[in-house]
């Protein structure tokens, strides 16, 4: 998974190998073929080329960036809104949810969404499609023999969806995981700042976003020079940042609440002589140096804008 490790300081890092984002030219293929579909199945009609099922299955996942083992445990929405993978809060704003619980670990996770996404309307489709089979765990990406597999996904990708996205003469095979690294790599390339891609994707460590620094902000031209059908607008070459996206933009008193947390914590493993207690002090020290950045750029971010205000 990991390439060869060197060592930076005292703490060993490892070199993650790039992102393997889907294609530029690949993406506005797939996004014309997504939006046909959308409005077939919003039509009640069969959309072609892949199941339903699947095509919804896409739209969360490119709109979400959430993980395929993420997707397939969404919990089936209640007409309640009680223990589902959909929920809205006091402010009207609307949420999906991932709760999976497991021996080693516990992913409680939400991720902001809009209507104008798609995704609300996916998982209401999906819910219709289950709504006559049983199951215990209620998993909502389902059917008859359980949830829905990874293997059955991609077999669908290469088989069905390959031969309509060509790259460079030939069949292009996306798999499940390019969709979470398309959508980080394409918020960073908008100038949205790590940190705020952290949280979208629910990393828990800003170590995880290490692969994508090398993408820097790039400014979209004001005329797209690249060959495209007409019926995608806006440009798809400027790539897709989810509407949402910015709900999650880190405000400054919870980064700062978590540097003074990390720094009690630090402070508590100091006194632990041991290695273990050591190794992993040095892992938050080099986290605190990461929030303490995040900290440093928003409230340059706001005195920028308190600036362009004034004038």
């Amino acid at each position: 998974m990991f390439g060869d490790h060197n060592v930076k300081g005292s703490i060993a890092h490892k070199t993650r190998k790039i992102p393997r984002s889907i294609p530029t030219d690949i993406l506005p293929q797939l996004d014309l073929h997504l939006m046909r579909a959308i409005q077939m199945m919003e039509s009640a009609q069969e959309p072609g080329i892949l199941k339903p099922v699947y095509w919804d299955a896409i739209i969360i996942l490119r709109r979400t960036g959430i993980r395929f083992e993420e997707l397939v445990h969404l919990k089936e929405l209640d007409d309640q809104g009680r223990d589902c993978c959909l929920n809205q809060d006091s402010g009207g704003f609307w949420w999906l949810h991932i709760y999976r619980k497991t021996n080693k670990l516990v992913k409680d996770h939400r991720i902001p969404i809009r209507e104008s996404d798609g995704v609300i309307e996916a998982l209401h489709r999906q819910k219709d499609r289950v709504r006559d089979i049983p199951s215990d765990e209620k998993y909502l990406f389902r059917d008859r023999k359980g949830i829905l597999k990874t293997s059955v996904l991609r077999a669908a990708l290469e088989r069905d969806l390959a031969p309509y996205l060509i790259h460079d003469g030939q069949p292009y095979i996306i798999s499940p995981l390019q969709f979470r690294h398309t959508i980080a790599v394409e918020m960073i390339q908008q100038g949205i700042d790590v940190y705020t891609v952290k949280e979208f994707l629910g990393h828990s460590s800003l170590a995880a976003m290490d692969r994508y620094i090398q993408y820097q902000p790039i400014s979209p031209s004001g005329i797209c020079t690249m060959s495209h059908s007409p019926e995608l607008v806006p440009c798809p070459h400027r790539g897709f940042v989810p509407s949402s996206a910015l709900d999650v933009r880190p405000d400054l008193s919870l980064w700062q609440d978590k540097a003074q947390k990390l720094l009690i914590t630090i402070e508590t493993l100091r006194r632990k002589p041991d290695s273990a207690g050591k190794a992993q002090r040095l892992i938050l020290e080099q986290e605190l140096q990461e929030v303490e950045k995040g900290i440093e750029a928003i409230q340059e971010e706001r005195d920028e804008d308190r600036l362009s205000h004034d004038c």
